[in-house]
């Protein structure tokens, strides 16, 4: 027993990568969700070079990873169709996100947590499909891919349980 603690993730939490056109940060994504135990994985708003090579590359690495992946055209359609019990955008502006999970945390439905894939962020039409949401430990922004590792190492301490490894 080494007694050093880790943090282990809630089943429910799905991620959702809205407005890319970066193949890489589609790859990214999935591959860092799922180093960190997701299962499920969603993709908004896919345009460009992320449409044509990532998103048919991503579905290749779900498959032989044994992930659900989906995608939709819009974040309003991916809310309206998977109807996730909970949707935090990662706006950094909001509730800081520890704090909404710990209000979540007995709850047995779905978390989606929904990271923008672009610099500009989410439109204003976008942000009223959940709650927004600010990482505390960070002061500002950070690019989508440490946003996501830093994020699930937060679910994984405050929304889930701590076991000895």
């Amino acid at each position: 027993m080494l007694g050093s603690m880790i943090a282990v993730l809630p089943k429910n939490v799905m991620l959702v990568l809205n407005n890319t056109s970066s193949p890489s940060r589609v790859m990214d994504f999935i591959k860092i969700g799922s180093s960190m135990g997701v299962k499920e994985f969603a993709y908004t708003k896919v345009y460009g070079a992320a449409a044509q090579t990532g998103i048919p590359d991503a579905f290749k690495y779900a498959y032989k990873n044994g992930l659900s992946l989906v995608v939709m055209p819009t974040l309003e359609d991916f809310v309206e169709t998977v109807k996730p019990g909970l949707t935090i955008l990662l706006t950094g502006t909001g509730q800081e996100l520890s704090d909404l999970l710990e209000k979540y945390q007995a709850s047995s439905s779905s978390i989606a947590l929904v990271f923008d894939g672009s610099d500009a962020g989410f439109d204003p039409l976008e942000r009223k499909f959940g709650a927004q949401a600010y990482l505390r430990e960070v002061p500002g922004r950070l690019p989508v891919v440490a946003e996501v590792a830093l994020s699930l190492y937060i679910v994984g301490k405050g929304g889930g349980k701590q076991v000895e490894n």
